[in-house]
């Protein structure tokens, strides 16, 4: 299987999930997994490691009303695929410096229909149950799919890069794509089943709006429990003209 290869899997047994560590200085790890739910295994779909602006990640250019960047390339092709990305997990800090703050970015979630959650990296970090550590279980008890094709060359060097820093973690050079797979095996656990591939995600009600800043936190449930009297959420422009009447 080479990467952006997708298993025959079923949609209403999967969550698909990104996530994200970023690195002002160093590299950036942006990863993409399925958790196969019934039979617990996670795949992975694609890997990037790339150092990166925040610009390069995500960005919006408002004279066109268009979106550029890795995430919203990513998030295009998954829904191509048929396998949506429904929650981008990345870093805390990095998420409320280069996203949360800014309403377009809440505008492209509702546009992508994902969501976007921050994970505080050292909170559960050393934790032998909950932390880097539990990775280890996962990978000895074979419940984790990495892509591997010996045929194809970015596949090959991508993974052997990857299983280097899992196999040498915590004395390995770089942690990032270590750091990246936590990210995806301490949150999945807590994953709401409305996020399920096969579930439908219109609204806006944000099941981890606790990892938002306050102010952006409290326009968010001032606009989510507006309706149209049909019990259909509303876009983010029309709730706001709404509220602004």
């Amino acid at each position: 299987r080479r990467l952006l290869s997708v298993p025959d899997l079923d949609p209403h047994d999967c969550f698909s999930v990104a996530t994200v560590d970023p690195s002002a200085v160093n590299f950036w790890s942006i990863q993409w997994w399925i958790w196969d739910t019934r039979n617990d295994r996670d795949y992975l779909i694609n890997l990037l490691r790339v150092r990166l602006t925040s610009g390069g990640f995500l960005d919006y250019d408002i004279k066109r009303d268009a979106y550029s960047g890795i995430m919203d390339g990513w998030q295009a092709a998954s829904i191509r695929s048929g396998w949506p990305i429904g929650l981008w997990i990345i870093e805390q800090a990095a998420a409320q410096r280069y996203l949360f703050q800014y309403k377009w970015v809440h505008e492209w979630m509702r546009r992508s229909r994902t969501l976007i959650k921050g994970h505080e990296t050292q909170r559960n970090k050393a934790d032998p149950q909950f932390g880097i550590q539990s990775l280890a279980e996962r990978y000895r008890s074979g419940a984790v799919n990495l892509p591997y094709d010996q045929s194809d060359l970015r596949t090959r060097v991508i993974i052997n890069e990857f299983a280097q820093e899992l196999t040498e973690w915590p004395d390995a050079m770089t942690e990032d794509m270590v750091m990246g797979n936590w990210f995806f095996e301490f949150n999945k656990q807590t994953l709401p089943n409305s996020l399920r591939v096969a579930e439908h995600h219109g609204g806006l009600i944000h099941p981890y709006s606790s990892s938002m800043p306050p102010s952006i936190k409290a326009e968010r449930n001032s606009y989510k429990r507006i309706s149209t009297g049909s019990n259909q959420a509303l876009g983010y422009r029309e709730a706001r003209r709404l509220l602004n009447k």
